[in-house]
């Protein structure tokens, strides 16, 4: 089994707000045993947030990065993908391969 999410715990108290994608992963027995899952870091540094495209006046507060992720298996990996602020552009594609098994 396998989760994505965004996660701010990189985050500090300055104006931007620093976000991270992780996976999480878990081989067997996962509503059991909660030592058996394993948190992947998919972003190698936190991106801002708030550089984000904004959301709608129409809609709720917020940034908004599309609905571009994503999580597929192979025989041994998972692929995700997501997308996040880079630079100027505000969402950039990214995939990430993470390695499950040996």
């Amino acid at each position: 089994m396998a989760v994505t999410c965004a996660d701010f715990r990189h985050d500090t108290a300055d104006a931007a707000l620093l976000t991270d994608r992780w996976t999480a992963t878990c081989a067997a027995r996962c509503d059991t045993q909660a030592g058996v899952w394993r948190e992947t870091r998919l972003t190698p540094v936190p991106y801002d947030m708030r550089k984000a495209p904004r959301l709608t006046e129409k809609g709720p507060p917020g940034c908004f990065l599309g609905d571009y992720t994503g999580l597929a298996a192979t025989c041994r990996n998972l692929v995700a993908v997501h997308a996040q602020p880079h630079g100027s552009d505000p969402a950039v594609v990214i995939g990430t391969v993470v390695r499950t098994r040996p």
